[in-house]
């Protein structure tokens, strides 16, 4: 078939060259403005339904129209062909098909694996592998440890506490900042706020970014009830950890008290609160959603006002909030509920709720200084902005008003055959006042039985005027088209759409507000949804803003410049010319904020401004300063102060300044109008990092940081057609990011019999269905939920884990493989960001990769250079600060990143402590946990287990040797991927199988970061579907596939098929049963230890996984498990537990109290009290405390006589607000000479216990025991008492 004119393939359905991307960009760059925005949105709404496999374009489209589809495609990961010649060409998106085809790997283990499962099969009992896991509930007692951390249990440090029951808060103590609270626009709605939440449960207060709804809100409630003598207590959420902090000190201070007191904050990994004071909480979404877990809702119980902050935002945590909150209110008649948000839909959040009349809206406008706005076509003109490519493009008038006329023609055509039929002025309103019982029988009966008469009488009304084609039923709210949509009738569908129905119109089902084409997706008839959306393409390929508005010459401008660009980048040049425009032509004082979608964007504009003939030689009367977290810059702080006078600030940064920052000193803001935002596709596990368009809503945030302390000017570089097109509000985030997680916490949430997916739909704008169903069927093949989506026993434990439920498993996985400390590492690092940071310098992108790639070791992982750059860190963190400055300087590494890890990693410990899977001594504690640490093979059998089915294999067949997974068949490494650092990488990869963290897309191929090169091994016994039941050794788990010769296929799922003979597949199968079963023993009884076989099994299954990496050539990595260390040599690295691993000659006793009676010098026991139980958790993740001044002259020893006669310190924590003692800690004595300021301590208890539990050991309460020194014989019982075991209730 021949080739059309635009470039448009025939009957092409294979896979596109980069010849034909590259040609059909040239081609792109001729269609209009207003076209390109239509189509994009065409191919939005495709995107958005993820259960139409492919949509047909009209016929209507030219061949450039088309090119421009197709290129569009490759950049979304969808596959398009065009059919069809002349007037009947017409083209398809699709989107991946998964392809379960895949060629058979081949398993062969090695001869000394092969011994060493052969001497396991001799040495255990002859039923071992085939009988099921023991029961806890019938374990004997000699095999069940005391629950010594039972007292942990329902502690969760990612959940509010329990705190206080609503009581009277106290006077505020000082006025001193009344006056600039009156100074707030927000001050002057305070009765107004007060009243409402007296009348109803639920209000909306919609308040500008600054005035201060966040921190005067809570205080207003707070002061009324001091002053009515009313008992509350506030929990605010908050999207951002640093607001949550910020915000609470500065309600602190106005209040004039300590944080800590009334008012507190909550957040991971910190928390600073009262548990009998503290009524005004600040915390994170994510802090409060995990808190509504909680049995019964215990929180809730406690709380009078849950007020949302920044609900514009849209995070998921956020969305789902709302979702919760609409139940629960229903719940507690006692509960008010305050949503908070700057720029957003307030209809769409006050009619989630039920109306005006349920929840209604404060408008409470902010204080914004005038700020003078100019769009591309005002630029352009302003400057006489021309380029050679502009003018080039004018001298193709001729053809230009040919396709313009053209492009004309068909609108014409396209609006003369939508124009909807006129019904003698009958209007929809009109009927949706007038009640039609008749009509409302007629829809019931198509709806019901698909009724022929009942749509024949419907038509015959409809001619003859006597309703409209639009009315909408009386009480449900539906149209005759929703109905011939849930029938699946096309036919029915089209005639009515001639007749002018509309497809915008929605009903309202319960919760729900569906269209047409809602409906038809609903009721799963996708050709009745394909035959809507197709309709709907038809009447969209109309110009919605035209450029009347424009003069003629500023219009041929702008078009001959939008065809001179390339619309998917930013023209550097033109900010280039701007930012010279306003530093000649103003006041230098005057600073300029630059957006800009990211860092590529951020380095080089700033090298084009330094390198500049005319800005460049005024280097010294201007500083540049970047801000993106990912940026290596150590002097971001100060984009915040104000330069010297004389020298102008430019800021280039990403969207991080849109609302989260004020810089104080800005008056310009430049607009590139573009922003990247991560999106993931449910079905292939594909994410995108891509730059697009804004919304409205960040049009508005970012025109206001010109305008927030003084008059200002904003440049957008998008056209006025181009802003009237993007959507008013941003795209939440719960539609387009992976629901793994909130599935799991629906299902600990909503009662039993209602699914998950229906849950989701509560939710005001709901991700596609089909995403959450995918969710769970990732959530069971984990073995998270059961098939009738029930939590599991594993599932239970995962929602313990502030982490995706991936992450937590594989932390379970750790404690039964016993390689817990890389595995914590890893986990921690894939939980919060990569540590590699991106130099500010593009010059020294080579230079940071091959940094990253020595940490790697030459192990082929990206996780192995994780771990060791983290060790690493650690080991800087011996010496001055100074030098861990300079080795993350050095190595391209964020200290900060670091920091965050090793509090995450205190955290998990703590949880896995609190669920009972970690214990202090014997079993079960950081030493045997550890085991196997040393043996890289396994920690990444259990990394295969963790990120499964994040797998691709090597096609060495391909001439290009690529990788490739179900989806996709032509994959290559990320470039930051240390497995990149050699040209032909994949041909050298010594084994078939690769594991990652990420897929990205980019252009039309796939990228995977965080990779790791595993054994075919590793897959055969960790990859896979975890079973929540015991497996059955009758399972038939492998099938014969060559009757010649005996081979036989197992295959783990669809596109993962191993073959090996028969024997080597039976052992393979018996050890991934016993796999299963082992983690199901760890999960139903955490306090239980593996008996000697399966001990054996475990080394067994370790050493086959280390010969078989020996075999394909992997070097040995040593020092991949590096706990547990010695306090005095590395206390920044000590078990969180307090356990410090004793010398070999010392003996084998564990007990800290046995160890100083065989200690020379005898240690001595001292009472300090703490203000707030949180510091407990502080010393246990920080390991250092800052000594007392009330103890100092008893704690140093200095002189001679002291130094000999030095020992241990004991210090026993007392909280007095409670009348207990919250924890134990030891220091060093060779510590104590040092009179250093911090020193390094072991928490090795952080049990609580009464005082009543001690006065019969002799001990008397004081006014105060801050300081208090005890005789050696009650320190000494009270040590035996915080070791004893504690047994749970």
């Amino acid at each position: 078939m021949p080739r059309d004119r635009g470039g448009d393939r025939g009957d092409d359905r294979g896979e596109k060259t980069s010849g034909d991307i590259k040609r059909l960009k040239n081609i792109v760059g001729k269609v209009s403005e207003d076209v390109k925005i239509r189509l994009d949105q065409l191919i939005q709404d495709f995107m958005a339904r993820p259960e139409l496999k492919e949509v047909t374009f009209p016929k209507l489209l030219s061949s450039i129209d088309r090119a421009y589809v197709h290129y569009q495609a490759t950049k979304h990961g969808l596959k398009s062909f065009s059919t069809g010649s002349g007037s009947e060409r017409r083209l398809t998106l699709t989107r991946a098909v998964e392809n379960t085809g895949m060629k058979a790997k081949r398993i062969t283990l090695t001869e000394k694996s092969m011994r060493g499962i052969s001497a396991l099969l001799a040495t255990v009992p002859p039923d071992f592998f085939t009988t099921s896991r023991v029961d806890a509930d019938n374990l004997p007692i000699e095999n069940l440890r005391p629950g010594g951390d039972g007292s942990l249990k329902g502690v969760h440090a990612s959940r509010i506490s329990a705190g206080p029951s609503p009581k009277v808060p106290k006077p505020r103590r000082n006025q001193e900042f009344l006056h600039l609270r009156k100074q707030l626009p927000i001050w002057h709605h305070q009765e107004q706020i007060l009243e409402t939440l007296e009348k109803h449960r639920i209000c909306f207060i919609k308040g500008a970014t600054g005035c201060g709804k966040t921190t005067q809100v809570p205080q207003f409630i707070l002061d009324d009830a001091t002053k009515k003598s009313k008992s509350v207590r506030i929990i605010c959420t908050v999207p951002r950890r640093i607001a949550a902090v910020s915000v609470s000190e500065r309600v602190a201070v106005e209040r004039g008290e300590r944080l800590g007191q009334t008012v507190g904050y909550q957040i991971r990994l910190e928390s600073c609160y009262s548990p009998c004071e503290t009524l005004l909480t600040y915390c994170t979404s994510g802090i409060l959603l995990r808190s509504l877990s909680s049995p019964n809702y215990r929180i809730v119980e406690k709380t009078t006002h849950i007020i949302i902050d920044e609900i514009h935002e849209r995070d998921r945590q956020t969305d789902f909030l709302l979702a919760c909150l609409k139940d629960i209110i229903v719940l507690f008649p006692n509960l008010r509920v305050i949503l908070m948000g700057a720029d957003l839909n307030n209809v769409l959040f006050s009619s989630f709720f039920g109306g005006d009349y349920n929840c209604p809206t404060l408008q409470v406008d902010g204080r914004l200084y005038p700020v003078e706005t100019y769009y591309l076509e005002d630029i352009l003109e302003m400057m006489k902005y021309e380029t050679y490519d502009m003018r080039s493009t004018r001298q193709s008038d001729e053809r230009t008003k040919i396709y313009n006329q053209m492009v004309e023609n068909l609108q014409h055509t396209k609006l003369m055959s939508s124009k909807p039929l006129s019904f003698n002025g009958v209007s929809s309103l009109a009927d949706e006042v007038i009640v039609r019982p008749d009509v409302d029988e007629l829809i019931q009966q198509v709806w019901t039985i698909g009724d022929e008469y009942a749509l024949a009488e419907y038509f015959h009304m409809v001619e003859a005027n006597d309703v409209s084609v639009n009315y909408q039923h009386s009480t449900v709210g539906v149209t005759m088209l929703m109905a011939a949509a849930v029938r699946g009738e096309i036919e029915w569908a089209e005639k009515l759409l001639t007749y002018g129905a509309d497809l915008n119109i929605k009903s309202k089902y319960e919760d729900y507000e569906l269209s047409a084409s809602d409906w038809a997706s609903d009721h799963r008839q996708h050709k009745v949804l394909q035959f809507l959306l197709e309709h709907k393409y038809n009447t969209t390929l109309m110009p919605a803003v035209n450029a009347q508005s424009m003069n003629s010459e500023k219009f041929q401008r702008l078009t001959s410049y939008l065809k001179s660009v390339d619309e998917e980048r930013v023209d550097l040049m033109l900010i280039l010319r701007l930012l010279h425009k306003i530093h000649v032509n103003s006041d230098p004082n005057h600073a300029v904020l630059v957006f800009l979608p990211g860092y590529d964007e951020i380095v080089n504009l700033k090298h084009l401004v330094l390198t500049d003939r005319e800005l460049g030689f005024r280097h010294g009367s201007f500083i540049i300063f970047m801000l993106h977290s990912n940026i290596q810059t150590g002097d971001q702080r100060a984009a915040f102060d104000k330069p010297r006078r004389g020298v102008r600030k430019i800021v280039l940064s990403t969207n991080i300044a849109e609302s989260s920052l004020t810089i104080e000193d800005i008056v310009y803001v430049i607009d590139s109008g573009k922003a990247k935002e991560k999106s993931f596709d449910s079905m292939t596990g594909v994410t995108q990092l891509k730059s697009g368009w804004i919304s409205k809503a960040s049009v508005n945030q970012r025109r206001g940081r010109a305008g927030r302390c003084r008059a200002g000017v904003c440049y957008h570089l998008f056209s006025t057609l181009r802003y009237e097109s993007m959507s008013e509000f941003p795209i939440p985030e719960i539609v387009r990011t992976s629901l793994q997680e909130l599935c799991l916490h629906a299902r600990s949430f909503i009662k039993p019999d209602l699914k998950i997916e229906r849950f989701f739909m509560r939710i005001p704008e709901p991700p596609a269905p089909i995403a959450v169903k995918k969710s769970v069927e990732i959530l069971t093949v984990m073995g998270a939920l059961d098939e009738n989506e029930r939590l599991t026993k594993l599932g239970m434990h995962l929602l313990d884990f502030p982490l995706e439920p991936f992450l937590g498993k594989a932390l379970i996985y750790a404690v039964v493989f016993k390689c817990l400390d890389p595995i914590l590492t890893l986990v921690s690092v894939i939980s919060y960001r990569d540590p590699f940071q991106l130099p500010s310098d593009p010059r020294d992108k080579e230079k940071a990769q091959k940094c990253k790639i020595q940490f790697a070791r030459d192990s082929l992982s990206d996780h192995m250079a994780y771990l060791k750059a983290f060790q690493d860190w650690e080991t800087s963190k011996l010496y001055c600060e100074g030098t861990q400055r300079r080795f993350c300087r050095d190595n391209y590494l964020s200290a900060v990143t670091f920091e965050m890890v090793y509090a995450i990693r205190a955290q998990l410990l703590g949880q896995l402590r609190a669920s009972g899977f970690v214990k202090n001594k014997g079993p079960s504690d950081l030493l045997e946990l550890n085991t196997n640490s040393d043996n890289w093979a396994l920690v990444k059998g259990v990394l295969v287990a963790t990120l499964y089915p994040n797998i691709c294999g090597v096609d060495r067949d391909d001439t290009k040797k690529v990788l490739y997974n179900s989806f996709n068949t032509k994959i290559a490494f990320h470039p930051s991927s240390t497995l990149t650092k050699k040209k032909n990488s994949i041909a050298e990869i010594p084994t078939e199988w690769i594991i990652f963290d990420e897929m990205t897309q980019q252009g039309s191929g796939n990228l995977v970061k965080g990779c790791t090169c595993v054994s075919t091994a590793a897959i055969a016994l960790f990859a896979g579907s975890f079973s929540s039941t015991t497996s059955k050794s009758t399972a038939k788990e492998y099938v014969i596939s060559n009757h010649e010769y005996p081979s036989f296929t197992f295959k783990i799922n669809q596109w993962i098929s191993l073959d090996a003979t028969k024997e080597t597949l039976e052992i393979l199968m018996s050890l991934r049963r016993k796999i299963n079963d082992f983690i199901l023993k760890r999960l139903d009884a955490p306090f239980v230890y593996f008996n000697k076989d399966e001990d054996a099994t475990i080394q067994v299954i370790a050493a086959v996984l280390f010969c078989e990496d020996e075999v394909l050539g992997f070097p040995s990595v040593e020092g991949v498990g590096q706990w547990p260390k010695h306090v005095a040599g590395n206390f920044m690295s000590a078990p969180r537990t307090g356990y410090a691993k004793t010398d070999e000659n010392e003996g084998s006793t564990s007990s800290v109290a046995a160890s100083f009676v065989a200690g020379m010098n005898r240690p001595v026991f001292y009472v300090v009290e703490v203000s707030n139980v949180s510091q407990v958790s502080d010393l246990i993740r920080s390991g250092v405390w800052l000594v007392p001044a009330q103890i100092e002259d008893k704690f140093w020893c200095t002189g001679i006589v002291e130094k000999a006669n030095c020992g241990d310190f004991i210090v026993f924590l007392w909280f007095p607000d409670s009348l207990e003692f919250v924890g134990a800690m030891k220091v060093n004595s060779q510590f104590r000479m040092m009179r250093i300021p911090e020193v390094p301590v072991q928490v090795f208890s952080d049990k609580r216990i009464n005082f009543q539990n001690v006065e019969h050991v002799g001990f008397a309460i004081g006014l105060s025991m801050d300081g208090m020194e005890l005789d050696y014989e009650l320190g000494h019982v009270m040590m035996k008492m915080f070791e004893e075991p504690q047994w749970s209730s």
